[in-house]
């Protein structure tokens, strides 16, 4: 028994490390890494509040780009990390342990799609992706996007090469928890009909694989179709309006030539190393690795192909989308890149063991050495929390928590840490916060000077009882109650008249 053991650990040795690599990539001097701005703020405070009043949203997050809200799936997994890890950073630790899961998933991607070769290669580049330990730090519904692409491919990984017909509800499931999270992720939807069309079975067996999807693809989708009963469509209303209005107002003309040439290169380059520049060369090389498999006959896994008919309809449709492109609008690009460059690594090892060894060496070393510089890349998670420190060791009683004007940076998530250790109170001690955005040495005018308590990095923590009627005019406050926040969360459905 001991044996089998001691050979099965060294069997799963490099999975093991590339894990453990991918787990000190992300959570090394992690207090001070992760993003703690003005939406993860709010975002985790909607989820303490769901889970302190029983509630359940029944639609996600606003868009930054217009009036019309994703969906809430992304708010049911900050109520589940608030439920199941007690710590006080538990929905920023959640999404970044499914960061984690992602490396195990695309390697029994790989190892389903060709052997364990292609997933260890895909494997370790998700590990060491700039991308995906930047995103892993964040707490928004985008940092969603990614693993629900992961777990769908996982699920069709395991349908198409096991068989495995009930897992196909999984596969609609993590397409709709994609699409949930931002509807950029659209074109993945098509995988309910891609995989009962490669499924190799019978017609009737294609047919279940088919309802199965369907099912999972709705059951995603049940809290919209209730918000959708209680509202006369108000949200398919606001995405038509979207469609047809919002987005002109960021409409930038975008021509093939430079869709080729400067967005899928700098795609390339952003997830694998960090920086647009660089991703010139492995998209060339994952060009050149698929004309080699086309002119060398080598046949090519259906996971491939469906993984190739999802991506050109993303290509299709990031071509003719007229909105913003900010990169985290593109996470659900990540594992595109990572699969196919993971392929055409894999492709040149097998072609020739040198030169593929050589080229894989190189590239994934200098991906690590541009992800270490994630690890000392300061957030305002550090002042932030050293202003919550101050507080739990200075005040006695619960504290309620203002923010003075342009100030809301990082207030939410202090209301946050507070709420968590039970030190927040809407009837509690006054306090507020000013940020000085500028720097760090020099206060800009609108903070005051007087009755300050405690100061760290740009935030600096006021005496708000000592503010007298006058001073509360010329820096009028807002209050951080996460009730507003969660009731906001409709706004878009209250103003909008359709």
């Amino acid at each position: 028994m001991s044996v089998a053991r001691k050979y099965n650990f060294k069997k799963h040795l490099p999975l093991i490390l590339i894990l453990l690599l991918a787990v000190f990539l992300r959570f090394f001097n992690y207090s001070d890494r992760i993003i703690v701005s003005l939406d993860q703020g709010r975002d985790a405070l909607i989820g303490i509040y769901s889970v302190e009043n029983g509630k359940a949203p029944l639609i996600g997050p606003p868009s930054s780009s217009w009036g019309f809200n994703f969906g809430p799936l992304y708010y049911y997994f900050i109520v589940i990390f608030e439920l199941f890890i007690p710590h006080l950073l538990a929905p920023w630790i959640g999404f970044t342990l499914l960061s984690i899961v992602s490396v195990f998933l695309v390697y029994k991607i790989g190892e389903h799609t060709d052997d364990k070769a292609f997933g260890i290669v895909a494997a370790l580049l998700t590990a060491v992706s700039f991308a995906e330990i930047e995103n892993s730090a964040n707490l928004l519904n985008t940092a969603l996007v990614s693993f629900a692409v992961f777990l769908s491919f996982f699920s069709l990984s395991q349908v198409l090469n096991k068989k495995n017909m009930i897992l196909s509800l999984l596969v609609g499931f993590g397409s709709g928890l994609a699409i949930n999270s931002h509807l950029q992720s659209l074109p993945i939807a098509s995988l309910v009909l891609i995989t009962p069309i490669l499924f190799p079975g019978k017609p009737m067996e294609k047919l279940k694989v088919f309802i199965f999807a369907s099912l999972g693809f709705l059951i995603s989708f049940i809290p919209i179709l209730i918000f959708e009963s209680q509202h006369y469509f108000a949200w398919i209303k606001s995405l038509i309006d979207y469609t047809l209005h919002g987005q002109q107002k960021f409409y930038t003309p975008v021509r093939w030539l430079t869709e080729v040439t400067q967005f899928w290169p700098g795609q390339f380059g952003r997830v694998l190393f960090g920086k647009a520049e660089l991703g010139i060369l492995p998209l060339t090389i994952t060009v050149i690795a698929g004309l080699l498999v086309l002119i060398k006959r080598i046949k090519i896994p259906r996971l491939v192909t469906a993984t190739g008919i999802v991506l050109v309809l993303e290509v299709l449709s990031v071509r003719y989308y007229k909105g913003p492109r900010s990169p985290e609008y593109f996470v659900f690009l990540h594992f595109f890149i990572i699969f196919f460059f993971a392929w055409a690594l894999s492709t040149l090892i097998k072609l020739n063991k040198v030169v593929g060894l050589s080229v894989s060496v190189v590239l994934i070393s200098f991906m690590i050495l541009q992800s270490v510089s994630l690890l000392s890349r300061p957030s305002h998670s550090s002042a932030t929390l050293e202003i919550f420190r101050n507080i739990e060791l200075n005040q006695t009683e619960p504290v309620s928590l203002y923010a003075l004007p342009s100030s809301h940076e990082n207030a939410y998530t202090l209301y946050y840490f507070l709420l968590k250790t039970s030190l927040a109170s809407l009837d509690g001690v006054p306090l507020a916060i000013c940020d000085n955005h500028d720097s760090v040495e020099k206060d800009r005018e609108f903070c005051p000077q007087q009755h300050r308590l405690f100061k760290s990095g740009r935030f600096i923590l006021y005496n708000y009882s000592a503010f007298n009627k006058t001073d509360r005019t010329v820096y009028p406050a807002t209050q951080i109650d996460p009730e507003i926040l969660y009731k906001r969360t409709y706004n878009n459905y209250e103003l909008i008249k359709y």
